[in-house]
This record gives C-alpha cells, structure tokens and sequence, in this order.
C-alpha cells in the first residue's frame, strides 16, 4: 500500500487555512483542527524528510510552541463541556468552576491568538509552503498501514499491560501511529487501522479530560463550603478509567490480531 500524496499536499494546505482563520478567532473547533492538522504536519515532516532542512526544523518548532498554547485552550474547552455535561445538585459549586474555567480560557486564547501576530504568521506561511515542496518531492516510500501496526506492535510489546499511570503517554503514540496509518488515505486497510487507535484516542482522552478537571476543581475546593462536587467529579473519573482501560485492552487485541499472519485453514 503505497503513500496517498494528493492528501499530504491536501493536509498542508488545510494547516495553512486554518492557521489563517485562527489569527482572528480562537474558537474551539479552530483551536481543535490547528492542534490535530499541525500534528498531522509534523508526522508527515519526521517520517518523509529524514534529513529535513533548516526551514522545516524550524517549521516544528514553531508549531510545537504553538501547539502547546492551543492544547491549553482545547483542555478547558473540553472540559468546560464535561463540566456541563454533569448532572447533580451542586449547581452553586459547579456555577463557580465554569467562571474559573472561562476566565482562564479567555487569558489562554488571547495568549494564543497573540502567537500569531503578522510576522509569525508570515514567517509560518512560507516554512508551510517550503516544507510541503520538500515533502512532495521526496523520494521515501513505504507502506503506512503496515508501519503504523509495527509500530504498535512496538508499542505494546514496550508497555505491557496498560495501567493508569500510561494510558495518557500511551495515548499520544497512538495519536502518531494513527497518522502514519493516515498516510494511505482513503484505504480500507488503513480505515481499520485508524478507526482503533481513534477508539483508543477518545476513550482515553475522555478519561484524561475529566481527570484534569477534578484536580482542577481539587484546587478550588477551598472556595466550595461543601465541596460535593469534587467527589462527584471524582466519580466519574473512574468510571471513565475503567471504560478506557477496557476499550483500550480491546482495540490493542484487534490491532494485534491485524498484524498478526492469517493461519491457513487446513484443506477439506
């Protein structure tokens, strides 16, 4: 299965789209497609220009540095939707962390958006349009869908048996994994490989989400008189821990089996 370079041209040109837009509002589905698109970037720069020039060294830098800003903002966007999600009677307490949550999202956007004044956003443009010439014309090729389950089959071997304290790290392998199988394009192979590791994505990024925001509400417990809403937060944490360990363990069996050579069936 061979690389599909219409969409890596494609996801280039997307990045730059969405950068653009970003410039003049932070919004949430913004902020998601830079982190997510830029990321995609970066996958397509370290796997096909293993020697990358000085513009595309500098083009992840910048984009790292970026990226960070936005994961700020996407965590309490994330979270501030968790937060609503939650049903109970602590409407006071939960009232007072959605105004901490806004007033942090407020500050971390404009911080955001203030990374992307004129001169960076040019300077980006043009390490875009660069790196995107060296990736089309580069000459390594490979199979994405057969390099994305070694590499989990890496992974897992590494790892072991998931427990709680590597589900995140986890997570973030299998985000790159995911992108490499993405390589392919629109292939069947690759549609199966992806639809896992996204498996894996959500449900641990789930469990992430509102294990961050309990330890958020944790530090402001002290403006709570009852602070019920931390052990209801915490509840829910777990149950999203166990689902993600279980959804985890599933997907890494079926994306083994994948990999693994089919047995031939003995002749009737």
């Amino acid at each position: 299965m061979q690389i599909d370079h219409s969409r890596t041209k494609s996801v280039f040109q997307k990045l730059e789209r969405v950068v653009s837009k970003l410039t003049s509002d932070a919004n949430a589905k913004g902020v998601h497609d830079f982190r997510t698109t830029s990321r995609r970037v970066e996958t397509l720069i370290s796997e096909l220009l293993p020697k990358p020039s000085r513009s595309a060294r500098k083009l992840r830098k910048q984009l790292a540095k970026l990226r960070k800003r936005a994961g700020q903002v996407r965590d309490l966007d994330v979270q501030a939707a968790a937060l609503e999600s939650l049903k109970g009677r602590d409407v006071a307490q939960k009232r007072l962390l959605q105004e901490a949550l806004l007033s942090e999202r407020r500050r971390l956007g404009k911080k955001l958006v203030a990374g992307l004044e004129d001169d960076e956003l040019k300077s980006l443009r043009k390490r875009l349009r660069r790196s995107a010439k060296e990736v089309l014309a580069t000459r390594v090729e490979f199979d994405p869908v057969a390099r994305a389950l070694r590499d989990f089959a890496d992974l897992a071997h590494r790892e072991g048996e998931v427990s709680e304290t590597k589900l995140h790290p986890y997570r973030l392998c299998c985000k790159h994994i995911r992108y490499v199988a993405e390589m392919a394009g629109n292939q069947s192979a690759a549609r199966a490989v992806v639809e896992e590791l996204k498996k894996i994505q959500d449900a641990v990024g789930e469990w992430h989400d509102w294990h961050i925001l309990t330890a958020r509400a944790e530090k402001v417990r002290c403006d709570f008189t009852n602070p019920t809403i931390v052990h209801t937060l915490g509840s829910a944490t777990h149950a999203k821990l166990r689902d993600a360990l279980r959804i985890t363990k599933e997907a890494k069996e079926r994306l083994l089996e994948m990999r693994a050579p089919r047995s031939l069936k003995p002749a009737k």
